[in-house]
């Protein structure tokens, strides 16, 4: 579960850097 939640928020700060690279 650990990882999985790790997995996630690394997920979700990639998508938030993509996002800012967009803008």
């Amino acid at each position: 579960m650990l990882t999985h939640s790790k997995s996630t928020l690394f997920l979700l700060l990639c998508s938030l850097l993509f996002t800012s690279t967009f803008l």
